[in-house]
């Protein structure tokens, strides 16, 4: 997917690898031509539900180092994924739950985007919820709020 990616947005005119081995061999390559055509940055979510055939929890199948202009970033759950990172010497930073104050101010602004508000009780109903605390779940409530 990645490669199919990287040949439409940078115009590469080769042919994409179909065996993992092959892309594999051939990712770093891939990085360091479109590091040329002006970088980029890669966003992986949630490495840890990655298919761990051939061994793709270890990470093995990223390049040991990247080229200029080209940057990584990547979120897992604790596990052979964040093991497999910290041993490749990735800098790690823990994403702590939101705090209260947090859910309110984020909940205040997200619908104050679309005109609306919550009454003082609802607000204190959500934010006091510890489903909340993380971002992706408040998000998520938040769309729904966003429509009648």
């Amino acid at each position: 997917m990645f490669l199919l990616l990287f040949q439409e947005y940078f115009k590469f005119d080769r042919t994409i690898p179909q065996e993992f081995k092959d892309v594999v061999e051939a990712f770093p390559q891939w990085l360091s031509d479109a590091s040329r055509r002006g970088g980029l940055v890669i966003v992986l979510d949630a490495l840890n539900q990655l298919d761990p055939r051939n061994n793709a929890h270890d990470l093995n199948w990223l390049p040991a180092s990247l080229p200029p202009n080209v940057k990584l970033l990547v979120s897992t759950l604790p596990g052979p994924c964040e093991n497999a990172s910290r041993k490749r010497g990735y800098k790690a930073m823990e994403i702590q739950p939101l705090s209260v104050s947090e859910r309110k101010s984020l909940v205040q602004e997200y619908l104050g985007l679309y005109g609306k508000r919550l009454l003082d009780h609802q607000l204190e109903l959500i934010t006091a919820a510890q489903q909340c605390e993380n971002a992706l779940f408040l998000r998520t409530l938040l769309e729904e709020l966003r429509y009648p």
